[in-house]
């Protein structure tokens, strides 16, 4: 366990070291910048910016500064929105967009799990045939369309819920269910696939031999094994739910972080971006490791090696 622990944290600085400064590289050697942008300022005013922040001298001292200032945890100021630093800025949005994610997560979760043991358990029957073709609209339909059309329905024909903001617990539904529709039909779709194969397996046919209840051959002893191809979806998944949907946030009017995540390459604004890789890598990894762990919890055939 500890040699397994060890190896996963070094290989999360790796990681989080060659993004990071990929990341960097690209964007200081692509075309154009968040200066030269600005037509109005001449090539001395440019340099004079670029020397404010930090990115005068050759590549590998640019890099190796801001390398020094992140480890002392200053991600350095945004290049367009001035006077905020990237740090503020992801401290405001994030919050928003890890609730959304996380809400959107569960829903996506349970609900697709629920639907593909459902449609498993009836195999090629009425309950099977309907939840597959749901899962397919759902997939079918971008969140652009599914989010405008929840918008129509239950916000203004049904007054239900408010059409957007970020004011409370109701304003969080439409854009959750929007966002966990597609995730949650994939997740569906690879549990029911799962569980078809596990529910023909022979230590499946020697529980029913024994007499145990349907019920329970499927929710004690083929779920724990059919799930784990979900669990490894739901790693990489949880990572781009919590680190923001720019277009769910776009139509619902809600202040997360996907608006950053795209306005950060539009803008040249290489140190938002960089923040934002970071959040996204290091959730990334974390996540996938806990998904090892999960692995040897759910299955104990698997074992972490020493």
């Amino acid at each position: 366990m500890g040699r397994f622990l060890l190896s996963r944290l070094l290989s999360l600085a790796a990681v989080l070291v060659l993004v990071l400064t990929m990341t960097f590289v690209l964007f200081r050697e692509s075309p154009g910048g968040p200066f030269t942008m600005e037509r109005s300022l001449t090539a001395e005013q440019v340099a004079a910016k670029e020397a404010y922040y930090k990115l005068d001298g050759s590549l590998a001292s640019q890099v190796g500064r801001w390398w020094m200032d992140a480890l002392r945890g200053d991600f350095r100021e945004s290049m367009k929105s001035r006077n905020f630093t990237v740090g503020e800025i992801l401290s405001q949005s994030l919050p928003v967009s890890f609730t959304l994610g996380g809400v959107s997560l569960v829903l996506a979760a349970c609900g697709g799990i629920f639907a593909g043991v459902a449609a498993a358990s009836s195999r090629n029957g009425w309950t099977d045939r309907l939840t597959m073709m749901g899962a397919l609209l759902a997939i079918s339909l971008p969140t652009f369309v599914t989010g405008p059309l929840l918008a129509l329905v239950f916000a203004l024909m049904l007054g239900w819920l408010p059409v957007g903001g970020w004011s409370g617990v109701k304003s969080l539904i439409l854009p959750s269910v929007c966002l966990a529709l597609p995730y949650g039909a994939y997740v569906a779709r690879l549990m029911r696939n799962s569980m078809v194969e596990v529910l023909g397996a022979d230590f499946i046919r020697t529980a029913r031999a024994k007499g145990l209840p349907e019920r329970q051959v499927v929710y004690r002893h083929a779920l724990k094994v059919a799930i784990l191809p979900v669990v490894s979806y739901l790693g990489p998944l949880a990572a781009g739910l919590l680190t923001g949907s720019v277009v769910v946030e776009s139509i619902f009017g809600i202040p997360g972080a996907g608006q950053h995540f795209v306005n950060s390459i539009l803008n040249k604004d290489g140190f938002l971006l960089m923040g934002a890789v970071a959040v996204y890598c290091v959730l990334l990894v974390v996540l996938n490791f806990l998904v090892d762990v999960l692995y040897c919890v759910l299955d104990r055939r698997i074992r972490l090696y020493e």
